[in-house]
């Protein structure tokens, strides 16, 4: 069990009391969530593991919590570097209940999942976009140079999840 605080252009991770594994934990390149021209950098919070009560949540730039789960969300897409193959890993992600609705939603604004990262390099980077049914996205980067790196953006895309 890990706590993390991560924040826009820096990441900081503070082991629990009985964890004495020193983490490389990626840098964050930006963490926002808002929509349109109006989104506002948030901070990502909470505890990474592999276990379901794990819980993470946006603290606001005001110091106000958001849930991620307070809201009902369309679909959520992850892309990251496969440290096996060397090959981008792209993921779209729909609720069971709302799959068509998402997947029509995503494919009418994006014509293939890496359009959604045309024009980027993604090279040693990996990103979150979790869009919402009410308009908001929540955009996550992260530096990703290790395969430790991938883990944990993998962890923290399954907590979101």
């Amino acid at each position: 069990l890990v706590r993390v605080i991560a924040s826009l252009g820096r990441s900081a991770v503070t082991g629990m009391p009985s964890d004495s594994a020193t983490l490389d934990v990626p840098a964050t390149l930006w963490a926002t969530l808002g929509r349109g021209k109006k989104k506002d950098d948030v901070f990502l919070d909470g505890e990474i593991s592999d276990k379901p009560e794990a819980e993470i949540h946006l603290t606001m730039q005001d110091g106000s919590r958001f849930e991620l789960q307070s809201k009902s969300a369309l679909w959520m897409y992850t892309g990251s570097i496969c440290f096996c193959c060397g090959l981008r890993d792209r993921e779209l992600m729909c609720p069971p209940d709302r799959d068509e609705e998402g997947t029509d939603h995503f494919f009418g604004r994006h014509s293939m999942l890496k359009s959604l990262e045309a024009g980027q390099d993604v090279r040693d980077m990996s990103r979150l976009e979790l869009v919402y049914a009410d308009g908001d996205v929540l955009s996550l980067g992260v530096v990703c140079k290790s395969a430790e790196h991938a883990s944990y953006f993998r962890a923290v895309a399954d907590n979101i999840r």
